[in-house]
C-alpha cells in the first residue's frame, strides 16, 4: 500500500508515492480554495483558469491518473493506481469518511492517505456517463476458470484470442465493434444475444482531402455550427417528413445515408424519432440490409430488431459486423429464448445447452449516467445521500446541480443532452459554464451555490415532457435505465438539443443564476 507525500520543488507541487512514508503525515498547501474534481483529469487546470489561490484534486475513474495541480502548474509526477471511487465528498455542507481507509473527507478538508488538504470549496463530478461497468450477477460467475474480460475495462496491452474458444455476452455497441476482431483470432466464437441492435456501417477510410480543406478553411464556423446544432456535430439534416415523400425517393435517401455511413442515418427525415409510422420505414430498410448480408435466414432474423423503433436504443456503427455471422467459426445463441442459467467453471449453461470456453467476454454495458455518481457516497445537507435523493430516479437542475447539495456540479449529468450528443461539445459547454460560475462567485464574494427545489422540479418536468414527445421511451434502453435491475425507469438525457440547451444555460447565468440560491461566505 502506497502512502503519498507532497513537496514543493521549483516547478510546483508534486505528489509522489512513497512506500516508507510515516503514517499519517499532514501537509498544508496554503491555498484559499480547493476544488475536488473527480474524473476529468485534463480539465482541472483549465477549469480553474490557472488561479494561484485554487488547488484542484483530480482522479481518473478507476486506476488511471491522480495528481494535484496548484496555480495551474501541472505536477512533474503523475501517479497511477489511485481512485476516488467510494469516497464521501466534503464541500460546503458536506461531511463524512471514505469507504477506502486511505481516503477520508471531513467538513472543511480532505485527507488522502494521511495528507491533509485545505478547505474544499467546490466538487466537480466529471466521472463520465459510461464508466461504471455492469456485469449481471449470474450464478457461478466467480467459478469460471478461464480468463474474463469486460469491454469497458479492456486491458491496455490488448488481448490475443488466437486458437481459443471464446464466449461473449451482449450485442451492444462495444460488442458490435469487438466481435469481428475476436472472430478473426478465435478458434470459435459463441455470441450470446438477448436483444439485437441496429447498426450502420462505419465506412472508415482515409479522410477526403476536399472535405478536410473545406473544414479547416473555416474551422471556427464549423465549431460554431456544432455548438448550436441539435446533437453537437455537423451533419446533413432534413426537415422533410419520411411520410411526405414517395417510397422511391425515401429509399434513395436511406441508401445515400447508408453508403455514407456513420451516425447520420437517424437524421434522414425530421420525424424518424417522433412518428412511429415514419420510423417503421427506416427500421425496415435496416432489417433488409441485415437480411441481404447474413446468408443464414434464421440468423439474419435473430439479428434484425423488431420490438423497438430504430434510433431509440443507441444507434451503433460497425465494420463488417453482420458479415461476421457468415463465418464458420461464429455461433449466435438467442438467450431470450434460452436464458443463461449459470456460469460454470468451464463456460456457461443456458436452459438448452452447455458451452465451454477458454475466455469469456462481458459486453454487458454500463450503469449509465448515474452509476459513477452513485458509486461515490455523496452527502448533502442534513447528511442526505445522493442515492437517497435519487431513489425514484435522478433529479437535477439543468443536469448540472442537485437541490440540497451545495457547490456540487456534474459534468454532462442526467437532465442534460449528455449521451445524446457529441460528448466533447457538451463537456466543453459544462466546463465553460462551471468555470464562469465559480469565477463570478469568487469575484462577488459568494461562498455557496445551490439549486432550488422549485427550479429542479420544473426542469425535471420539462425534460420528461420533451422526452415523452419522442419514441425514446418505447425502448428498454440504458437511456431509460432498463439494463440495471431495480433502477428506476426514467428517460435520463435531455432531448431538446445541444444548441437550445446552451441558450437555456446561458440565460440562467445572465439572469443572476436564476433558479439557484447563492450565499456569501
Amino acid at each position: 500500500m502506497f502512502a503519498w507525500k507532497v513537496r514543493e520543488p521549483a516547478d510546483g507541487i508534486v505528489v509522489a508515492p512513497d512506500e516508507r512514508l510515516p503514517w499519517p503525515q499532514t501537509v498544508a498547501l496554503g491555498v484559499q480554495h480547493v476544488i475536488a474534481m473527480f474524473g476529468a483529469t485534463v480539465l482541472g487546470p483549465l477549469l480553474m483558469g490557472f488561479d494561484p489561490n485554487v488547488a484542484v484534486l483530480m482522479s481518473g475513474v478507476g486506476t488511471l491518473i491522480f495528481f494535484v495541480a496548484v496555480g495551474g502548474k501541472v505536477p512533474s509526477y503523475v501517479g497511477s493506481s489511485f481512485s476516488f471511487i467510494g469516497v464521501v465528498i466534503a464541500a460546503t455542507g458536506y461531511a463524512g469518511q471514505g469507504l477506502n481507509p486511505n481516503i477520508s473527507v471531513a467538513l472543511g478538508g480532505i485527507v488522502l492517505c494521511g495528507v491533509a488538504y485545505a478547505v474544499i470549496g467546490f466538487v466537480v463530478m466529471a466521472t463520465g456517463c459510461l464508466s461504471s461497468t455492469q456485469v449481471p450477477n449470474f450464478p457461478g460467475r466467480e467459478s469460471f476458470r478461464g480468463k474474463t474480460y469486460h469491454t469497458g475495462r479492456w486491458p491496455h496491452e490488448g488481448v490475443d484470442f488466437t486458437g481459443q474458444r471464446v464466449g461473449i455476452i451482449g450485442t451492444g455497441s462495444s460488442a458490435i465493434q469487438s466481435i469481428p476482431i475476436i472472430a478473426e483470432q478465435a478458434r470459435h466464437l459463441f455470441v450470446f444475444q438477448r436483444t439485437p441492435n441496429f447498426s450502420a456501417p462505419a465506412h472508415n477510410g482515409p479522410l477526403d482531402p476536399e472535405l478536410e480543406r473545406r473544414v479547416k478553411a473555416d474551422y471556427a464556423e464549423f465549431r460554431r455550427q456544432a455548438r448550436e446544432s441539435r446533437v453537437g456535430f455537423v451533419i446533413e439534416r432534413s426537415e422533410a417528413s419520411a411520410l411526405a415523400v414517395s417510397e422511391e425517393e425515401r429509399r434513395g435517401e436511406y441508401e445515400k445515408r447508408w453508403r455514407r455511413g456513420g451516425l447520420g442515418f437517424s437524421a434522414t427525415y425530421v420525424d424518424l424519432l417522433t412518428n412511429k409510422d415514419a420510423n417503421d420505414t427506416a427500421a425496415e430498410f435496416c432489417r433488409e440490409k441485415i437480411r441481404a448480408v447474413v446468408r443464414d435466414p434464421k440468423v439474419a432474423e435473430l439479428l434484425a430488431p423488431k420490438d423497438y423503433p430504430v434510433g431509440t436504443k443507441r444507434m451503433c456503427v460497425d465494420t463488417r459486423y453482420y458479415e461476421t455471422y457468415n463465418r464458420d467459426n461464429v455461433t449466435l445463441i438467442d438467450i431470450r429464448r434460452a436464458p443463461i442459467e449459470a456460469i460454470t467453471p468451464d463456460g456457461l449453461r443456458t436452459t438448452e445447452a452447455t458451452y465451454t470456453f477458454d475466455s469469456l467476454v462481458f459486453a454487458t454495458g454500463f450503469d449509465a449516467m448515474t452509476g459513477a455518481l452513485l458509486s461515490v457516497d455523496i452527502r448533502g445537507r442534513g447528511g442526505r445521500t445522493l442515492k437517497e435523493a435519487w431513489a425514484e430516479g435522478p433529479k437535477t437542475y439543468l443536469g448540472l446541480c442537485v437541490a440540497g447539495f451545495p457547490n456540487l456540479f456534474a459534468i454532462t449529468g442526467p437532465g442534460s443532452p449528455s449521451v445524446l450528443s457529441n460528448m466533447i461539445v457538451s463537456i466543453e459547454q459544462h466546463v465553460d459554464w462551471i468555470a464562469d460560475c465559480v469565477d463570478r462567485m469568487r469575484a462577488e464574494g459568494q461562498a455557496t451555490i445551490e439549486a432550488t427545489a422549485a427550479a429542479q422540479d420544473a426542469w425535471v418536468a420539462h425534460v420528461n415532457d420533451v422526452g415523452n414527445m419522442t419514441l425514446y421511451p418505447r425502448a428498454n434502453s440504458w437511456y431509460m435505465g432498463a439494463n440495471i435491475p431495480g433502477k428506476p425507469r426514467i428517460f435520463m438525457p435531455y432531448i431538446g438539443g445541444v444548441g437550445a440547451y446552451r441558450q437555456i444555460c446561458d440565460g440562467v447565468a445572465a439572469k443572476g443564476y436564476e433558479g439557484f440560491t447563492l450565499t456569501r461566505g
